[in-house]
């Protein structure tokens, strides 16, 4: 596995070949089609067009449910790489989960909710994101994006690869979305782990805040 670290335009890691490319595509065979009655959420608005998301890994495929399980168990490894102290997994998977983001769909820029609305002492300091598609081509979209602290700009783009993790820190001006996937794309699947720490005293925000209309680059 190799990792690849950055500052700009905020602290974020990228993990190819977190898993292989073949447990990314066994695992993707897996992700249930847009009838299943096991979404949870389904969201189709100027922030968040054309995506559905599962957080419970009761409803979930075995093995689906499994590799989130193991993602939460990277909390230690996670806090030796970002020097976040008392890191743990948010086992609620609040905001996390199994998320798909059907062909047109986009998420636009936006920062995460800092103080956990649920355990209101944590607050949550390291995302992970995995990538499921076994094949993804450039020409799609689709990719993560890192935006400016006045979210007027993408600084960094990291492309949806098989296998492949992105990792970030997320603070007051740690703007990121989904690049618009293109309408002859496939579904774009990933699994969404979020880590969390003692809350610090600045830590007040209960709720992502989105920048509308952005979201399309």
């Amino acid at each position: 596995m190799e990792t690849i670290y950055s500052s700009d335009p905020f602290p974020y890691l990228v993990f190819n070949n977190l898993i292989s490319s073949s447990l990314a595509a066994d695992l993707y065979s897996q992700v249930p089609n847009a009838q299943w009655t096991g979404w949870e959420s389904r969201y189709d608005n100027d922030c968040e067009r054309g995506k559905r998301a599962c957080r419970d890994l009761a409803l979930m495929p075995a093995g689906i449910a499994k590799m989130l399980r193991d993602l939460q168990g990277m909390a230690s490894r996670l806090q030796e790489l970002t020097h976040v102290d008392g890191l743990k997994a948010d086992h609620t998977l609040h905001g996390g989960g199994l998320h798909v983001t059907d062909s047109g769909g986009h998420l636009s820029p936006h920062i995460d909710y800092a103080r956990h609305p649920i355990f209101p002492d944590l607050e949550r300091r390291v995302n992970l994101v995995l990538f499921l598609n076994p094949v993804w081509q450039k020409s799609w979209g689709g990719a993560f994006e890192l935006w400016d602290p006045n979210a007027r700009k993408v600084k960094a783009s990291v492309e949806p690869a098989p296998g492949r993790a992105v990792a970030w820190l997320p603070s007051d001006t740690a703007f990121h979305g989904t690049q618009l996937v293109a309408k002859d794309a496939e579904a774009r699947a990933t699994l969404a782990v979020y880590y969390l720490a003692p809350a610090r005293p600045e830590a007040v925000r209960t709720r992502a805040l989105f920048v509308p209309n952005r979201g399309m680059s």
